[in-house]
């Protein structure tokens, strides 16, 4: 296998200041929906107009349409975007409609630059419409009345990284052939289908990552599952930022990952300790969006590498979310350059390589108008 480094914006957190809010304190979706702005765009093959509409979306909607997808990435999740919100973010949601039909959904932050240049980001979006009907020139189409409508005024531009494979066809969203360049190349990570059985998943591991997996079984370690309260797991969390400031690298905020779970419930945030004896010597914590998963944060103390630690935590941590009727679990990203042994890891698990399209766009257009 090549080299697979990280290298798209389809890869980050949205940064931003905290808006003041009070950590833990409980957060309420507004359920009454804001004025809808619809500008039809070109025309999506053989479906007639398609049209862009903003903000006028309900999570239980948003969120219905999102059930029936086969992997969300967590960035077009209702709830996260509420999150950015609470962290100063201009975040809209687009709804994309083809000949009236509902076929996208789009969570985009809204970045002014200089007061007066808008960049739209969609990340690891939009989402489509399940099913297999909807083709590139019609998806193409429906994004370029998105940024055709973008509700910002001045001169705007638009970045685009879809959740789509390379290997997929062209996997684009038929971007490239409606003009659309390519910045960044893709984000690489490992995807595993948890729709498997128990015994299909353990085949499936790497033979030197089960045998470290029987190793670590046998080692004596205490594997248990954090409860619902944010208070068994914020050591991990505290482990883990002092684990970045050494290792220098960053992940989502922690004050993120608190709302996240007052905002979209306290299933939302999953995790699981390793001890041995009373000693904590690992965990690992997961964000579930709809029926999909994505790895969060791990840690482990040096007597956890040599029990293997990580590896019955991961294993542990399959077999639970799939019996809680996860779907698909996304290992977080891989960079063969920067971070080989965590890619060698993550790889063993036997999930599937993706590779995404990267980041697109065109150029800038100017809007005398708009909903700023």
């Amino acid at each position: 296998m090549g080299s697979l480094r990280k290298t798209s914006p389809a890869a980050g957190m949205a940064s931003a200041a905290p808006a003041g809010d009070r950590p833990g304190a409980e957060m309420q979706i507004a359920e009454t929906p804001i004025a809808v702005t619809q500008v039809t765009g070109p025309p999506c093959a053989a479906t007639g107009a398609c049209n862009a509409a903003w903000d006028g979306v309900r999570a239980e909607d948003w969120n219905r349409f999102c059930a029936g997808v086969p992997a969300l990435a967590y960035q077009q999740d209702f709830a996260y975007g509420e999150v950015l919100k609470t962290m100063g973010v201009d975040l809209r949601r687009a709804q994309l409609f083809s000949g009236g039909r509902w076929i996208g959904a789009a969570q985009v932050q809204m970045r002014k630059f200089f007061g007066v240049f808008t960049v739209a980001l969609v990340l690891r979006g939009p989402v489509w419409a399940d099913g297999g009907a909807i083709n590139d020139a019609m998806k193409a189409a429906a994004i370029e009345a998105m940024r055709a409508s973008l509700p910002a005024a001045g001169l705007c531009g638009m970045i685009v990284a879809p959740d789509v494979q390379q290997d997929a066809g062209p996997g684009d969203d038929g971007l490239a052939a409606a003009g659309y360049t390519r910045i960044m190349t893709g984000w690489h990570t490992v995807m595993l289908d948890l729709t498997r059985d128990e015994a299909a998943l353990r085949a499936a591991l790497n033979g030197k990552w089960r045998n470290r997996l029987v190793a670590a079984e046998k080692a004596g370690m205490t594997i248990t599952p954090f409860g619902k309260r944010p208070q068994q797991y914020e050591w991990l969390i505290a482990k883990d930022e002092a684990q970045q400031k050494t290792a220098g690298y960053r992940a989502m905020p922690s004050i993120m990952v608190r709302r996240y779970r007052d905002i979209a419930g306290k299933g939302a945030v999953l995790g699981y300790a390793a001890r041995q004896g009373a000693e904590k010597i690992g965990g690992m914590l997961f964000l579930r969006h709809a029926d999909h998963a994505t790895y969060h944060i791990g840690w482990t103390s040096e007597a956890g590498k040599a029990a293997n630690a990580h590896n019955l935590l991961l294993w542990t941590a399959m077999r639970g979310l799939k019996k809680a009727g996860v779907r698909s679990l996304d290992l977080g990203g891989v960079d063969t350059d920067a971070n080989p042994g965590i890619a060698r890891f993550k790889i063993g698990t036997g999930g599937r390589v993706v590779s995404l399209s990267g980041s697109w766009t065109k150029g800038p257009k100017w809007r005398p108008g708009g909903r700023a």
